[in-house]
């Protein structure tokens, strides 16, 4: 056993977790096999991106620890945009178009996560 609760499919907040580590996987992917084509001030974007999400994921585990739940408003619309993009019409997107996608999941989140809307 990993030690992690197990994760309920019924709790929106364990949704959005699965979907943000799924979503993760699959950029690091997309970085991976774009690797040596990309330029550099790119890799930066998509490096800040995966690093943005991390942290995410970070208070939103700490959130769950201690019994934290997260508004509902853009939340949904975040599980939502993430369950879409491991769907078919996700599946082919290129590195930088679901760096930038995940980017504007992250604004929502980094927004209420903090409670706060994002700096930058």
């Amino acid at each position: 056993m990993s030690g992690q609760p197990a994760r309920d499919p019924c709790r929106p907040q364990d949704t959005l977790i699965w979907a943000l580590q799924r979503a993760r996987s699959r950029l690091a992917v997309a970085i991976a096999a774009e690797t040596k084509r990309t330029p550099l001030p790119r890799r930066a974007q998509f490096l800040e991106t995966d690093a943005r999400l991390r942290c995410c994921l970070r208070r939103l585990g700490a959130a769950d620890r201690v019994g934290g739940s997260l508004p509902p408003g853009r939340t949904s619309a975040a599980i939502h945009d993430l369950l879409r993009l491991s769907g078919g019409d996700g599946g082919r997107a290129g590195a930088q178009e679901l760096c930038r996608q995940l980017a504007d999941i992250a604004d929502l989140l980094e927004t209420d996560t903090d409670g706060a809307p994002p700096s930058a």
